[in-house]
């Protein structure tokens, strides 16, 4: 996945993806989440990512509910 893509994707510029990948801004909770959702990580792989970012793991359904809104958010989209 480009970039570009996972910007938009997860409803961001590709600057701030920029920043954030550089270090230079850090990503709330929220934007992790639809990172994550973007590129369907693994639920193992979102619990890291939540504790290395120094969040608290969101309950399992609540991320599947989030997929499942995004999936069908990039349907709509693609149309």
């Amino acid at each position: 996945m480009s970039r570009l893509d996972l910007a938009l994707t997860a409803r961001i510029s590709q600057r701030h993806l920029g920043f954030v990948e550089l270090g230079r801004s850090r990503a709330s909770q929220k934007l992790l989440a639809r990172l994550l959702d973007a590129l369907d990580a693994a639920p193992s792989e979102r619990a890291m990512a939540f504790l290395h970012a120094g969040f608290v793991v969101p309950d399992a359904t609540q991320n599947q509910d989030r997929r499942r809104q995004s999936q069908a958010l990039i349907s709509l989209t693609r149309q």
